[in-house]
């Protein structure tokens, strides 16, 4: 940090603010003068997260006439007024998941005084805080209170100094994010650092002090400032002083062992008294005391933690005292400091039970001793004391055990659930390569439902776009299309969606995927708006992660036995055993043994296409032409998936050919050129292209070898076509990342050009549920609820920076309590409300998103199971047609966590929702959606569309009805989930 580390470099970056002195900096970038313009400046840790909105308003409050510091003239001190705000400290949301410790220990202010301080009794009584070095200050007026009142090189912990003499304001309704140590030994290098810093400032408890160049000065301090010193310095003593107190109940002290060991061991714990007293004090509904329980066993454990490593934060006090103390005395040494994030890599480098043992050797070896003092001078205290002794003993065990993260419960899928899954979505994928089209604009048509109504809805939504996005990125990740064809596809959608009407940026509802023309009513929707937008932020970041990886990757191998499989069972359906399917179990074993090995790709792939390509079109001829009339639906299927199985492999070796043109070169080598081409091969297979650069120069630098000493016209020739080879490989790749990187910035444009600021009721502080353009009128209805899918709105409007983000906590949380557990209520207890936002915004099983997550899917379950019926209830097509002979939608649930009457009259299964719950319950949901594919809810293009089983639908002497069609935001989901 330089000078003085963190506050050195303040002092010196305020002297520049306020007189242009650079001298300090080395080195300056940019416009520097700019900064001359500052008046307030905020501090924070590294580890510190600041909220949007945090700054502008501690700035507002700052700047406000009531705040502003006014000095004494005579004695420089302030009258009223701050230079410094001082926010509420908060830990991070997963902060406290992060190990046992942490949710023990974390927040509490009887352990961590720098956390959660919602109510300072300083601020509420005498009208400051107290500083803890992240806040705002104004620089003017925070460097005239500490002129020439800091010693040089004396000040550890400079915050609560700063603080005192500035005059610092706890501003409680603005939120700072830190994070908490995970372990104890992290906490208690924290701990020493603390208690060096407060006791270096010991001598400001006497009326005169050192100022800056060895002068004495009277201390400017008033009684209450010293007391917040003295406070800190009695806290540090506590856990010594009830070591102490023990001792002597057990060694010296009057009366009966038990009583003293009781007083002891209570005060730790007497703030659960407090507590309990306030928790009840709220009433006795069942919520208020089954949170007051849970806080209460939370504190039990924090209590006797406290009691288990007393002697360890005792001695970690004393030592970190006495060396300050001689610090002091000596001027040696004074501002050495370890960061928290050097102490905790340290302690993440060493065996976590050795360092255990050998930190807090003073808990066992002091217990050790205790017990034999006992057992020799007062065995009359021994049983009593035994307990306490035992857990000072075992301190370190206890360290070690609390310190290990907490891992999330999880349900392994075994390799034939996967594999299971994979087909699925490779199934869905053949949906978009099917009806995305250019007689479409590249848009994906609503839907498309199945003969014999057959029927394409050519229209689309914001929600269909966006999804679709997001689905040609998983087939990408699952190896079903490459990393050009993905840039092809995009570049297609995005072209057309630049093409269509906007309103304030956003996309209109619903448009005539062949005419682009908008439907009447044009309208701006909120909830398909932020769909959209998310889609887009996750396209833009996948495509700058894209960069870095291969054009050509393993995971196409693993998409070709994808359409292996799926080939096999569209035969296998005709023929149980068939020369085609041996030919297929021949290109599966190839696929599987060169899968990995990157020189065989070419080769393999030739293979491929020109011997068993043409055998198998061959055979599935023959099989065609015995066929009954019957099975031609499932000759269909098979020439799909031949189709598809034929233009993977095409479009392979083209990209092999376009990326990585080396191979075909180094195969075709001349025989003395062996050797050069096996160790320019291992260079260029560590990725498909060798854009990695070193690399790919390591194989040209082997190439100019072996031509200088090569002696035949046909070696050279060789060399110049692979250098030919590698650099021709290069530019493509070169410019199909700066394709990606292009469209990565059209995305990323197209979502931050939406302003959602309009679709706010400012009263309310909720979204409205659109706008009619049209009409040109807001709609007047709102989102209310957390649990709802337009969540995804809200949080990006808020990230974006076009709404404020007290708007999140707006929205209702009305609770339902179950057997399964606790769950928000949503307006149509749907899946689709709980679990589409996870596509995209991951909810920590801890919090109260997470867990209604897992409690709608357990009620899902249960309410399944019930009625005997598989289970997941969204909204989706029922069996009802309309005039058109079009299936009928509407938004279906499950009672127990729906607002909306009448749920549960309807009983329709919508495989997507289970699809959705895969992201939280993989094992159970794969079951359930294994049972529908049992129930043969399967179809060319991955699960139909819903299962209606409610009972005045149902075809006479049949469990369900089928509804035959494919909805393309639903397949979005279906793909995106696996």
């Amino acid at each position: 940090m330089g000078w003085e580390r963190k506050r050195g470099k303040l002092e010196q970056f305020n002297a520049f603010v306020l007189r242009g002195d650079a001298m300090p900096f080395s080195l300056t970038a940019g416009r520097t003068e700019a900064l001359r313009q500052c008046r307030f400046v905020m501090t924070v840790d590294a580890d510190t997260r600041l909220a949007p909105g945090v700054v502008r308003r501690l700035v507002g409050t700052l700047a406000h006439p009531l705040n502003r510091a006014h000095f004494d003239p005579e004695t420089g001190c302030i009258e009223r007024g701050y230079t410094i705000l001082q926010p509420r400290v908060e830990l991070a949301p997963e902060a406290t998941g992060q190990s046992l410790f942490a949710r023990l220990y974390g927040g509490d202010t009887t352990i961590d005084i720098y956390s959660r301080a919602v109510s300072d009794v300083y601020q509420d009584l005498l009208g400051t805080g107290v500083f803890v070095g992240k806040g705002l200050y104004d620089v003017a007026a925070f460097e005239r209170s500490l002129e020439g009142r800091i010693p040089e090189n004396a000040l550890l912990s400079h915050d609560l100094f700063e603080g005192l003499h500035g005059r610092a304001a706890l501003v409680s309704d603005v939120i700072v994010y830190e994070e908490f140590p995970t372990g104890y030994l992290d906490f208690a290098g924290r701990w020493h650092r603390w208690v060096r810093g407060d006791w270096q400032i010991l001598p400001w408890l006497l009326p005169f002090v050192p100022g800056r160049d060895g002068r004495w000065l009277r201390n400017r301090l008033g009684w209450f400032d010293r007391l917040k010193i003295f406070d800190n310095l009695r806290r540090s003593l506590v856990p010594a002083s009830i070591v102490a107190l023990l001792l002597g109940g057990w060694f010296l002290l009057h009366g009966e062992p038990w009583v003293w060991t009781l007083l002891a061991v209570v005060a730790p714990g007497a703030y659960l008294f407090t507590d309990l007293v306030t928790g009840f004090a709220q009433g006795r509904r069942r919520g208020v005391m089954h949170r007051v329980l849970r806080r209460l066993t939370d504190q039990l454990g924090r209590w006797t933690l406290a009691i288990a490593f007393l002697v360890s934060d005792s001695f970690i006090a004393l030592h970190a005292i006495a060396v300050t103390i001689w610090r002091l005395r000596s001027g040696r040494r004074r501002l050495e400091w370890t960061s928290a994030a050097h102490t905790a890599a340290r302690n993440a480098a060493r065996h976590p039970r050795i360092a255990a043992w050998r930190e807090m050797a003073a808990s066992p070896l002091l217990a050790t001793v205790i017990a034999g003092a006992l057992f020799a001078v007062a065995p009359a205290s021994l049983p009593v004391a035994a307990p306490l002794l035992l857990l000072w003993f075992l301190a370190p065990e206890i360290a070690i055990r609390i310190s290990r993260p907490l891992q999330p419960s999880q349900e392994p899928l075994p390799p034939a659930d996967r594999k299971f899954l994979r087909l699925m979505a490779r199934r869905t994928w053949l949906f978009f390569e099917t009806f995305v089209r250019p007689e479409d604009n590249w848009l994906p048509p609503d839907n498309y439902q199945e003969p014999p109504d057959e029927e394409i809805a050519h229209r689309t939504s914001p929600t269909n776009i966006g999804m679709l996005l997001v689905s040609i990125l998983t087939a990408w990740r699952l190896g079903h299309v490459g990393l050009n064809e993905v840039a092809t596809r995009l570049g297609d959608t995005l072209d057309s969606l630049d093409r269509l009407e906007r309103y304030r940026g956003h996309i209109l509802n619903w448009y005539d995927t062949r005419t682009l023309a908008a439907l009447e009513p044009r309208y701006v929707s909120t909830v398909d708006s932020g769909n959209l937008a998310v889609c887009l932020i996750t396209v833009a970041q996948a495509l700058r992660e894209a960069g870095s990886v291969p054009p050509v990757a393993a995971d196409l191998w693993l998409g070709l036995e994808d359409n292996i499989e799926l080939l096999v069972q569209a035969i296998g359906s005709v023929e149980a055993s068939s020369a085609a399917g041996t030919i297929l179990a021949a290109m599966r074993q190839t696929a599987e043994r060169i899968g990995a090995d990157e020189p065989a790709w070419y080769q393999g792939i030739d293979d491929l296409i020109s011997t068993c390509l043409p055998k198998l079109r061959e055979q599935i001829g023959l099989m065609a032409a015995g066929t009954a009339q019957s099975d031609i639906g499932t000759l269909r299927d098979i020439q799909a998936w031949l189709e598809r199985l034929d233009h993977h492999l095409t479009r392979m070796r083209g990209d092999l050919r376009m990326f990585s043109p080396w191979w075909e070169i180094l195969k075709n080598r001349p025989a003395d050129c062996a050797e050069t081409a096996a160790r320019v091969a291992a260079l260029l297979a560590s990725g498909s292209s060798p854009t990695l650069g070193v690399r790919a120069r390591q194989a040209t630098s082997v190439l100019e070898a072996f031509r200088q000493t090569s002696v035949s016209d046909p070696s050279r020739q060789w060399v110049d076509a692979v250098l030919a080879a590698i650099e021709q490989g290069q530019a493509a790749s070169y410019e199909l990342y700066d394709r990606l990187g292009g469209l990565s910035r059209r995305a990323a444009a197209a979502a931050h050009a939406m302003d959602f600021a309009f679709l706010l009721d400012g009263g309310s502080r909720l979204f409205h549920i659109g706008y009619n353009v049209s009409a040109d009128r807001i709609d007047p209805h709102h989102y209310d609820l957390l649990a709802s899918e337009a969540r995804l709105a809200s949080f990006f409007a808020i990230a974006k920076g076009d709404i404020d983000p007290s708007h999140w906590f707006h929205l209702g949380r009305p609770i339902t309590k179950q057997e399964v557990g606790l769950a928000l209520v949503s307006w149509n207890g749907s899946m689709f409300e709980y679990l589409m936002p996870n596509i995209f915004l991951h909810s920590d099983p801890g919090t109260l998103l997470g867990m209604s997550d897992r409690t709608a899917i357990s009620i899902q379950a249960a309410f399944g199971k019930a009625h005997g019926i598989p289970w997941g209830v969204s909204e989706s097509s029922f069996a009802s047609m309309g005039p058109d002979r079009v299936y009928r939608y509407h938004a279906f649930g499950v009672p127990a966590l729906g607002l909306q009457r009448g749920l549960g009259r309807d009983l329709v299964v919508s495989p997507y929702a289970t699809a959705l719950a895969l992201t939280i319950r993989p094992a159970l949901a794969t079951r359930n959606l294994k049972l529908l594919a049992e129930l043969q809810l399967i179809g060319r293009y991955g699960f139909f569309e819903a299962a209606d089983f409610t009972p005045e639908r149902l075809p006479s002497g049949e469990h369900f009805a089928l509804v035959r069609s494919y909805m393309a935001p639903v397949h979005c989901r279906d793909t995106d989930s696996r």
